[in-house]
């Protein structure tokens, strides 16, 4: 049996509990992008996002909010930090990658 529910979120219930994951760890800014930014999302996606992870301090802090959020929402998550992004810019091989980022991303501003 799938560990995940095949649940599709409607864009104002994953923003918001996306805002609450933020401010339960601190994250200031939070971008979702991918099929769920598009308004593509099907019973298989998963939920894409780039996070501000100046307050999360190492990989097993970095780990630990990426399984709650899965758990929380029911649904794969791929969490990358803004500080990844900033390195992925830079090679040419993942420009398409870093293309559609930027085209597509919402930001989501925690208080």
């Amino acid at each position: 049996m799938d560990k995940y529910a095949k649940k599709i979120y409607a864009k104002d219930e994953l923003l918001s509990a996306l805002r609450d994951f933020g401010q339960e760890f601190a994250i200031p800014i939070i971008y979702l992008f991918g099929s769920y930014a598009r308004g593509e999302a099907n019973t298989d996606s998963d939920i894409d996002i780039v996070i501000d992870a100046r307050n999360i301090h190492g990989l097993l802090q970095f780990e630990q909010a990426h399984l709650a959020l899965s758990d929380r929402l029911e649904k794969p998550v791929d969490m990358i930090s803004m500080q990844a992004i900033e390195t992925e810019r830079q090679l040419p091989y993942r420009q398409d990658f870093m293309n559609s980022y930027l085209k597509e991303r919402i930001e989501i501003k925690i208080k």
